[in-house]
């Protein structure tokens, strides 16, 4: 059935865009492509997510019936400010130091690569630029500060430990699988997870600041 067939699109498609996203690990400068310093890493990266967010568009202009309403929240940003500086930055470091530890390898650390690069608002309306796009309209975006819930929580009590255990394991929601599938089979992966993590919250906890991020709300209508 239809459902069936979305699901099975999905698959196909995934395999292409892992080959994708591995193609940016040949950046040596962080684990984040969109915090790169080296300029064929970043165009790489935003060729990438702009594929990807028509591909988004595509899937979601096949589940639509024609009236319906789609809002989407997703990672954004300024241009010339991407936002996860610190968070983004104490990552990054903190696998250079387990490499310079040799917990990791130099092989392992490049390949520890996080596939997400926020959007530009020109990003999301381009597809729109003449118009509807695979009959989907765009009604509204709009790029606002994302909230950071753990600060007023340590605002309120001090404590930075608990700020960096929370955004460490935030950062792990999101990053976790993927730095587990980077890491040789021969470690105990999740024991070296384990260490990873709890060192990122140390990290973070010692240069207790607020989160800067940025969201996109995004809303979409399906027009046929």
């Amino acid at each position: 059935g239809p459902e069936a067939d979305r699901h099975g699109r999905q698959r196909r498609e995934m395999p292409a865009r892992a080959r994708a996203w591995r193609g940016l690990r040949d950046q040596s400068d962080h684990c984040f492509a969109i915090r790169s310093a080296q300029p064929q890493v970043l165009a790489a990266a935003e060729r990438q997510q702009e594929a990807d967010w028509r591909r988004f568009l595509l899937a979601r202009s096949a589940e639509l019936r024609p009236g319906a309403r789609l809002v989407s929240l997703t990672a954004a940003r300024h241009p010339g400010r991407t936002g996860w500086a610190w968070v983004g930055d104490t990552m990054w470091s903190t696998l250079v130091a387990m490499a310079q530890a040799a917990l990791i390898s130099p092989e392992e650390l490049q390949r520890i690569t996080i596939p997400t690069v926020p959007l530009l608002l020109s990003q999301i309306e381009q597809p729109f630029a003449d118009g509807a796009f695979a009959g989907l309209q765009l009604l509204r975006a709009e790029i606002m500060d994302a909230p950071d819930p753990y600060w007023p929580v340590y605002q309120a009590s001090g404590d930075a430990a608990q700020l960096g255990r929370s955004l460490a394991g935030m950062c792990r929601g999101f990053a976790g699988p993927t730095m587990l599938a980077a890491l040789d089979p021969g470690h105990d992966r999740e024991v070296l997870l384990d260490d990873y993590f709890d060192r990122l919250a140390s990290a973070l906890a010692a240069t207790a600041q607020r989160h800067e991020h940025y969201i996109a709300i995004i809303v979409l209508t399906k027009t046929e």
